[in-house]
């Protein structure tokens, strides 16, 4: 059975996700519908932030990363590895490492 730990990396959740959602999703959705999902449940993240409720933000978030995955799975994209490429061991936010 598929689970996630709190220590799961990327990849871990990629796998999780693909395992649960993977055959539904291929079956059942294109491209274009999950990419609607994506921009659906992201949106409703952001009216959360508008509205300041932290429940709504977080619930609709986790779903479109959910979504996400699911997209790079069928498009065959490792996330992990990608994020790697964009970021290699340096902070997102400053591009120094250790963080400033």
């Amino acid at each position: 059975m598929a689970s996630l730990k709190a220590k799961s990396s990327l990849k871990d959740y990629q796998a999780f996700v693909d395992a649960v959602y993977g055959p539904n999703n291929q079956k059942h959705f294109s491209v274009d519908e999950m990419l609607t999902n994506i921009n659906r449940f992201a949106m409703r993240g952001l009216k959360g932030i508008r509205k300041e409720d932290n429940e709504k933000l977080t619930r609709n978030l986790v779903i479109a990363m959910s979504w996400t995955a699911s997209l790079m799975n069928q498009l065959g994209v490792n996330l992990e590895e990608e994020v790697w490429k964009r970021f290699p061991n340096v902070c997102s936010y400053c591009g120094k490492s250790p963080c400033v």
